[in-house]
């Protein structure tokens, strides 16, 4: 009976990315995100040479720099297991190839014989303790290969108990994540998929993709090694694109809620500010501020969500590129069962990422818009009560005005009688014409104020 739990040279690769030059960083977090990049490698060890000797790599031309190419040797062996690192900068992203086989062997000649897929755990432990961390910022993807023992090895069975024994996925089900089936390289392949939680904290996406290669067709060990390894540096671009993708995306959906949250308390609290009684201005005035506040802040949120969208466009468009240049590479097989399979994830994109993102900013904009009118309706609200405080300002002017005439006219008719008054009760001078004469005017102005204020 064929025993689909082993396989020949069973290896496990990870491909991680981070986050190297951000949009506007500064050059201080540009060296913190380089310094937090290598301290997964380095760890304590870690110092100012080493990252000197990296930026001064960095700043060579190309997309695709290897950055320990300082060194003799820049593909470095693991701490412990066989196997070795290779970090590179992609862009504004930095990526890092860990590929281990299991426990060191001695003996070349057993890389020959069938190993049992525990080893697969094995190598996923040996990998993890290389690094301080192994999720990276913007994500990582985990291929795992092999050879299959024998023509009769039944390629689907073995490739679920290489998805049990590696163990990423929470609540292990097979039909579940399992998104693609195909053929590339020659090789029988199995890509399996969890999308990323809105609510997560974190984007924790997980994404495996199993390659089982037939002992037939001549398919020796040193071939299939020549293959992968020369596979290595376009599927490090393949996947940095589509990580970035469901970065991203997952990017858009905590927008999102931030977003809907700042439209519901400001839906909440408008008809407070607006249907009081009795409207305090300054307390208004204060209100409008934090609402400008906060539009400000739903305006820069906007613009991130348009963002995030122009960075799912901008590498799905180039993860296509790059699978078109994958399938027609020389010693590819089958070009369009390549397309095939890798076209999956970008068909899923187009439907779901790019549809829900182009949805999501259009109501948004309009409810951009509605907060644009309630702060207009405040700020005629204000306004009308800035006038209303305007003219009673003038009012309380008038009436001190009035007052200011009285004592006028009553100085000026005293200086003209022939005699002051006998007493401060006296007053007999308001019987005189002149005081009369004198204090028309103040009494038409007081006339006027209290019609005003009848009709106001």
């Amino acid at each position: 009976m064929v025993d689909n739990e082993q396989l020949i040279y069973p290896t496990v690769d990870l491909f991680l990315y981070d986050l190297g030059e951000g949009l506007g960083e500064s050059d201080t977090k540009i060296e913190e995100n380089r310094r937090d990049f290598f301290t997964r490698i380095y760890g304590e060890k870690l110092d100012t040479e080493i990252l000197n000797q990296i930026k001064t790599v960095e700043e060579k031309a190309g997309d695709y720099l290897p950055l320990l190419s300082h060194l003799p040797d820049y593909i470095q062996p693991l701490k412990h297991g066989d196997g070795y690192y290779s970090p590179v900068k992609l862009g504004d992203t930095y990526g890092l190839l860990i590929d281990c086989s299991g426990e060191i062997d001695l003996n070349p000649e057993n890389q020959l014989s069938p190993k049992p897929l525990t080893s697969l755990s094995e190598s996923k432990t040996l990998i993890k303790n290389q690094l301080n961390s192994d999720k990276g910022t913007i994500g990582q993807s985990w291929f795992v290969w092999g050879l299959l023992t024998s023509p009769e090895q039944n390629s689907l069975e073995t490739a679920k108990n290489c998805y049990q024994q590696i163990n990423l996925f929470p609540d292990d089900n097979w039909e579940r994540d399992l998104k693609q089936t195909g053929e590339f390289l020659g090789a029988h392949f199995y890509e399996l998929w969890k999308p990323p939680s809105h609510q997560h904290q974190t984007c924790d996406s997980v994404h495996l993709i199993i390659c089982l290669f037939d002992v037939k067709d001549n398919n020796s060990l040193s071939e299939v090694q020549k293959k992968v390894k020369k596979i290595y540096p376009q599927l490090m671009q393949l996947f940095r694109y589509r990580n970035k993708v469901i970065w991203s995306y997952w990017q858009s959906r905590q927008l999102k809620i931030e977003l809907k949250s700042i439209i519901q308390t400001t839906a909440e609290n408008l008809p407070e500010q607006v249907n009081q009684p009795q409207l305090n201005l300054n307390q208004l005035q204060k209100e409008l501020a934090d609402i400008l506040n906060v539009l400000l802040s739903y305006s820069n949120q906007l613009s991130s969500l348009e963002e995030q969208q122009s960075t799912i466009k901008t590498n799905l468009k180039n993860y296509q590129k790059r699978v078109n240049t994958i399938a027609e590479l020389d010693f590819n097989f089958n070009s369009e069962a390549t397309r095939k399979f890798f076209t999956v994830f970008s068909d899923y994109v187009e439907e779901k990422y790019l549809e829900q993102t182009e949805s999501d900013l259009r109501s948004f904009n309009s409810e951009f818009k509605l907060l644009e009118n309630a702060i207009k309706t405040i700020e005629g609200i204000i306004s009308i009560e800035q006038t209303k405080s305007d003219r009673n300002l003038n009012l309380t002017i008038a009436v001190v005005g009035t007052a200011l005439s009285v004592s006028g006219v009553t100085v000026s008719v005293l200086s003209t009688q022939p005699e002051p008054p006998k007493s401060h009760s006296d007053f007999s001078f308001m019987a005189s014409p002149t005081f009369f004469i004198s204090s028309l005017p103040v009494l038409i102005s007081v006339i006027i104020l209290g019609l005003s204020r009848f009709f106001r």
